[in-house]
């Protein structure tokens, strides 16, 4: 490229048009360019040769992530509605308990415990009953916010209907629009939800489709839910075809035996394939996926330099698995050790946070302020606080606003800045949606009440 390098322009490019997603194709195999092309959030890494049904694939989860941040940054402008909007029988914390279920971070005394303190009666020994929803439209396709309006409204009649009568909740899940999880298992289910689906498809003029997983203990769920999204043959038989394996995601959901036997088919798959690129693909899938991961948890030194190996591909199919299963092992103490610290970066956080509510907070800065990645921060701050890191930060700044505030003598204006806000005017918008009063009269509600 003249004048500049490729990931001097792909930095330019994140600093001026952040949901701009970048693709690196390219022939550069050095770890250090994947590891900077990383650091600077690139959406992935390929390289040369690459199959043209692989670089469409990736092109289209670009495409689906910026549909995803545009819808996102367009809910968070309407955050204050979404208050109203919440669902009076679910709570956003047993949403997020199923999440942390279903990705396999809650041991089995915690989710007993957690049953008895909510109230919650589970039949069948325990077991919870996995269901995907999927949702078309009648003409075809549907514009990301109708869909999303759509899937929000069939919610609602989830919660009043089937959920009210068996319990349950409905959380979010990759490759579904809705994953409906029910604590009773209804009798003649299949008739159940064929009529209750058929008749929500006619009241949204849309057509609903669903599958059923295996009734499955809390602790075991994400095995079924792994077994609808990726069918096995027939009931007895083990699916041992290749299929296409998001490492990274994999590698967050699933538990390392798991990993382990995603390594054994794939290895198996390639052994018999006569297509030459198929073992270096595999190869550098895997390791950009690590790479990735690599710069969300801060990997240990040594687990650096196992995925600095150069991989002779004349070698062993024999060599390539033992080096993916140590790479698997290693990866996984680190990200456990990074877990087990997490309580201790959430308090540095929260510590950083009160400490500057008079400053400029950005996920970014507090990240750095804590040597993690923004992405895990955001991640971790959510799964452990119950709120997003944005979020905190308003309520905190609120907070101290209505302490300042106490004192009559202090001008509105020195408070917007006092609280990290540098137009007072955004600051009296944020206040009234908080409070549902401006500054300036919970300054007198405070003051004819002293």
């Amino acid at each position: 490229m003249p004048g500049t390098s490729g990931l001097d322009f792909a930095s330019w490019v994140v600093k001026h048009y952040p949901l701009t997603q970048i693709i690196f194709l390219t022939g550069h195999a050095k770890f250090d360019y994947a590891y900077k092309a990383i650091q600077i959030s690139a959406f992935d890494y390929i390289l040369k040769p690459v199959k043209h049904e692989v670089l469409i694939e990736c092109v289209r989860r670009a495409q689906d992530f910026i549909r995803t941040e545009k819808a996102k940054n367009s809910y968070a402008k309407q955050w204050s509605n979404y208050l109203h909007q919440t669902r009076a029988n679910i709570s956003e914390k047993t949403q997020l308990f199923w999440r942390n279920v279903i990705d396999n971070r809650m041991s089995q005394k915690y989710i007993t415990s957690w049953f008895v303190n909510e109230g919650i009666s589970i039949e069948n020994q325990g077991e919870v009953f996995p269901i995907a929803i999927w949702v078309k439209s009648h003409a075809g396709h549907f514009t990301t916010n109708k869909k999303e309006a759509l899937i929000d409204e069939l919610k609602e009649k989830l919660y009043s209907g089937i959920i009210e009568e068996y319990g349950g909740c409905c959380i979010e899940e990759e490759g579904m629009d809705i994953l409906l999880l029910l604590y009773h298992q209804p009798e003649n289910i299949e008739r159940l939800l064929n009529s209750t689906f058929i008749k929500l498809g006619g009241l949204f003029n849309c057509s609903i489709t669903w599958k059923a997983g295996e009734p499955s203990l809390p602790e075991a769920l994400w095995r079924s839910i792994y077994r609808i999204k990726y069918p096995t043959k027939n009931k007895n038989e083990h699916n041992s075809d290749a299929i296409p394996i998001d490492w990274k995601t994999a590698f967050i959901r699933y538990p390392t035996n798991k990993l382990h036997e995603q390594v054994d088919h794939a290895i198996s798959f390639y052994r018999g394939n006569k297509n030459s690129i198929g073992l270096p693909a595999l190869y550098h899938e895997f390791k950009g996926a690590m790479l990735s991961l690599a710069a969300e948890y801060g990997f240990s030194t040594h687990t650096i330099d196992l995925l600095s190996r150069k991989f002779e591909f004349s070698k062993s199919h024999e060599d390539l698995s033992m080096w993916m299963h140590s790479v698997i092992d290693a990866c996984s103490q680190d990200i456990n050790t990074s877990l087990r610290d997490k309580n201790s970066i959430i308090e540095n956080v929260i510590r950083y946070i009160k400490a500057n509510l008079d400053s400029e907070l950005t996920r970014e800065n507090i990240a750095s302020h804590v040597y993690v990645h923004p992405v895990y921060l955001s991640r971790i701050f959510k799964q452990e606080m119950g709120i997003s890191l944005s979020d905190y930060i308003t309520n905190e700044r609120i907070r101290k606003a209505k302490m300042i505030l106490k004192d009559p003598s202090i001008r509105v204006g020195s408070v917007a800045h006092k609280v990290g806000y540098k137009r007072l005017s955004y600051f009296s918008r944020v206040f009234r949606q908080m409070t549902g009063m401006s500054p300036q009269e919970y300054q007198h509600k405070v003051k004819s009440e002293a």
